[in-house]
């Protein structure tokens, strides 16, 4: 049996073939150290570029902490000016707030200036000006408004800012000439359901407030709104209906906690400049539908966490000022990104059109008998894409292809 066994091992080894010399395992050995080795910086190259995502976030929201602490601090301070005691003669400067809404209501006046006058509420009285086009309510210490202030039907200017509202009354959606409205620096923690009801508002500034949420219906029936500023709020979510207002030129969002914007946005054809920067670690992500802002020259986004911006960008044409420090973005590349707005949209506009090129190219290839347009574009798009087409083919085939930046050669 044993020498069964010692010939049958004898007969394995032979089929094994022949021994590699020493030299061989030493230079195989070596090798395969070699290898690992590369294997290994690989990994931890690979595990580097992973981590620098995560250090953006951290670093972001270190700066989130920062800016909150200043805030705090900022509405701190605020709430102690507000708390400041009223002079002795603050019921007196009420007596005489009174007297010269009085005065106001005899003589008809259209402009009413009670601006720094320590004043703590606003008599009903108020609602019997129906002359009044103007009024001032600033920098005083008011807590509410009266209901009666509806009763100014021909108000086009209503300054309320710097004051201690923490809520507007409802009836002020009945004041249908209402122009503008500045309620900002004051602790509004919300907007009244009814503010739609200005359909003749024009500008409405409700910066440095508490605002956690818009009203549901906010912007259904505003069809004069050109500004709208909502700066320094806490707002996570924008309802819908804003993007009804197709007259908005001007949106202001920086410094909330937006998670995202609306879908619909693009419907705000007329808006000329948007501000959602310093919505930190909340804004990650934008929708397509923002390409279709054709009027947009402004766009600032810094100190956010976008990571890419939508295809569709390329067709912003009309973009002056792209603003993108501060978020951790991959597409466009930092490179690109650092040679200022005119390279970024040129690079985008490259994107979107190399893209489209390879979509149709792939149709052609999948279906070399479809009739003129392909089927998967829907019919109200396939004019674009033929414009960007002929453009594409032009493009390529001009002299001028030849002076392309070096950065637009790179594989998308």
């Amino acid at each position: 049996m044993a020498l069964l066994n010692v010939a049958e091992i004898r007969e394995k080894i032979r089929a094994l073939g022949p021994r590699p010399d020493p030299q061989e395992v030493e230079d195989a050995r070596q090798a395969l150290a070699a290898s690992n080795a590369e294997e290994e910086k690989a990994a931890r190259d690979a595990a580097e570029r992973e981590r620098l995502p995560l250090r953006a976030i951290l670093q972001l929201d270190e700066l989130h902490r920062l800016y909150g602490n200043l805030l705090k601090d900022a509405e701190a301070l605020l709430e102690k000016n507000s708390s400041v005691p009223v002079k002795e003669e603050g019921q007196g400067q009420n007596l005489a707030a009174s007297r010269l809404l009085d005065e106001a209501a005899e003589k008809k006046l259209s402009e009413l200036n009670l601006c720094n006058q320590s004043l703590q509420l606003v008599p009903e009285s108020i609602g019997r000006i129906s002359s009044l086009v103007d009024l001032n309510l600033s920098t005083n210490q008011i807590e509410v408004l009266p209901d009666a202030i509806a009763g100014l039907a021909n108000l086009e200017r209503l300054q309320v800012q710097s004051n201690r509202l923490r809520i507007l009354p409802d009836s002020i959606g009945l004041m249908k000439n209402l122009k503008y409205l500045n309620c900002s620096r004051n602790q509004l923690k919300q907007l009244p359901e009814r503010i739609s009801g200005c359909s003749a508002l024009i500008e409405l500034n409700a910066d440095f407030n508490k605002i956690e949420y818009l009203p549901s219906s906010f912007g259904r029936g505003m069809d004069s709104l050109e500004r709208l500023s909502l700066q320094l709020n806490s707002l996570t979510y924008l309802p819908p209906t804003l993007c009804e207002v197709k007259t908005l030129k001007h949106l202001d969002l920086h410094f909330n906690k937006l998670r995202s914007l609306p879908r619909a946005i693009g419907n705000l054809t007329r808006l000329e400049t948007l501000d959602a920067s310093s919505n930190f670690s909340d804004l990650t992500a934008l929708p397509e539908s923002m390409a279709d802002l054709v009027s947009l020259t402004h766009l600032d986004l810094r100190y956010n966490q976008i990571r890419e911006l939508p295809l569709s960008f390329g067709r912003l044409t009309n973009i002056k000022t792209l603003e993108l420090d501060e978020n951790p973005l991959v597409d466009p590349p930092l490179e690109i990104v650092q040679q200022g707005t005119p390279a970024t949209m040129k690079y985008l506009a490259y994107r979107l059109e190399a893209s489209l090129l390879k979509a149709i190219e792939e149709e052609k290839l999948r279906s070399s008998q479809q009739p003129s347009s392909p089927s998967w574009i829907p019919a109200a798009a396939q004019g674009w894409v033929s414009g960007v087409y002929s453009n594409i083919t032009s493009y390529l085939t001009s002299p001028k292809a030849s002076g392309k930046e070096d950065y637009l050669e790179q594989q998308l």
